[in-house]
């Protein structure tokens, strides 16, 4: 009766403001959770879950577990799992790498393949999404683990929508989830998965097998074209809720484009080669045109509010490198317009990493100058390439938390840094360890 004995926001802070004892508060402000007050002895306790159909089995399997068992047996899985991982030839922390790889591991269902973003469920991140999807499966095919891969672009393939699209994200079971209807780059970049699991193993009757998946796609990116510009068609693009057409969406396209005709060349569809061939072609020229007028990099405008007008960010320009790589370097040409997409990554790195509030994503644009230095260019303008390295290790030995995990955004607080947003965010991660995996093949 009455106002409810209200307590904390929930039911950890009603136990930490309180010394570890629990006020008995009957409602509380926040997510519905809970919390066991225990008494410990000497400060160590041992916390044991089982689940079983049946309470009387769950305490059954509790009781007959101890701590130790557990954490050898736990301990020998990542050791075994872990051991045909490539690791940095030099890391900060090679744990953070390690613990990245584990998140990708954690956050796989085994009856499907599917791999959800974080299997925290703060935001929709408890399901696949197939643009964070393909970078896990880069990341895995690195950690020795193809069989992870096969199993999850065979998920994608089973989970394509009829006419070729895909959904942006994924339960475990195949059913769509979230808010987006169609995201473009989230397309394309389905498409470079299912080729790339091939490209690393040359396994051609997986590939046999997903190229119906591939040819569904191609045809829709070749068929969804603006018939007035050659660019792509309006979608959705990294999460913003009003269609544009973007760099994201082209470059994206692009790289799903000519991924299927490098598939359909090993297949022997020379029809499907010369179709997706020749809108791959207009699409590129149509994305050096607007995005490299006189040859030097401009990103356009990024848009206002839900992204208004949307042309391109920061994050796409990275996917121009790596994984597009739309620019030829043996051509003097595009050796000038990557030359100024490297200075323009840089700058926006160095100045973001030294001052926003916030860091979101910033590991794209050093997976991209890896790539870029990697391939023996020198920066532009006196810019100095050990910052590249400097941030990679910014990012192994001071931002992740106490437990070496990420969230998707970083903040700048009193005192240091504190990672928000659904930890561990298995892309944060996995992107921390390609970046030193190209760093450290120079």
């Amino acid at each position: 009766e009455g106002a409810p004995d209200l307590g904390g926001e929930d039911a950890y802070y009603d136990a930490s403001q309180r010394g570890a004892a629990l006020s008995g508060a009957s409602a509380a402000f926040g997510q519905v959770d809970a919390a066991v007050a225990v008494p410990v002895t000497n400060g160590v306790a041992d916390v044991i879950v089982a689940a079983a159909q049946t309470s009387g089995e769950a305490l059954a399997l509790a009781a007959a577990a101890d701590y130790a068992s557990i954490r050898d047996a736990e301990e020998a899985y990542w050791q075994d799992w872990l051991a045909e991982a490539k690791l940095p030839a030099s890391s900060a922390n090679l744990d953070v790498d390690r613990r990245a790889l584990i998140a990708i591991r954690n956050a796989a269902a085994s009856s499907t393949g599917a791999i959800v973003a974080s299997i925290a469920r703060q935001s929709a991140y408890a399901e696949d999404w197939t643009r964070d999807g393909s970078f896990f499966n880069y990341a895995l095919e690195l950690a020795g683990h193809a069989e992870m891969v096969d199993q999850h672009n065979r998920f994608y393939a089973r989970a394509q929508r009829p006419n070729g699209t895909w959904g942006t994200m994924y339960y475990a079971d195949g059913e769509e989830g979230g808010p987006f209807l169609y995201e473009i780059d989230q397309q394309g970049l389905a498409t470079w998965t299912l080729w790339q699991h091939y490209a690393f193993t040359h396994d051609g009757a997986y590939l046999a097998d997903v190229y119906p998946a591939i040819a569904r796609s191609a045809d829709w990116m070749t068929l969804y074209a603006d018939p007035t510009s050659g660019k792509q068609g309006p979608a959705m693009e990294d999460d913003n809720l009003f269609p544009s057409q973007g760099l994201q969406g082209a470059i994206t396209v692009w790289l799903g484009l000519m991924s299927a005709v490098r598939a359909a060349e090993l297949e022997g569809d020379s029809a499907n080669v010369s179709k997706w061939q020749a809108r791959a072609d207009q699409l590129r020229a149509v994305i050096l045109k607007q995005y490299f007028p006189q040859g030097q990099f401009n990103p356009g405008s990024s848009g206002y509010g839900q992204n208004l007008g949307y042309q391109g960010d920061f994050g796409a320009a990275s996917w121009v490198l790596w994984p597009a790589g739309l620019l030829d370097p043996c051509d003097p040409t595009e050796l000038g317009m990557l030359e100024s997409l490297a200075a323009y990554l840089y700058d926006w790195l160095d100045n973001t990493i030294s001052t926003a509030a916030i860091l979101s994503y910033q590991q794209k644009g050093i997976q991209a100058l890896a790539v870029y230095l990697g391939m023996g260019n020198t920066l532009p303008g006196g810019r100095d390439p050990a910052k590249v390295s400097q941030w990679v290790d910014l990012y192994h030995s001071v931002l992740p938390t106490p437990t070496l995990h990420f969230g998707e955004q970083i903040w700048r607080v009193d005192g240091g840094w504190a990672n928000r947003v659904d930890m561990p965010h298995a892309w944060s991660g996995a992107l921390v360890y390609l970046d030193a995996i190209e760093i450290t093949r120079r």
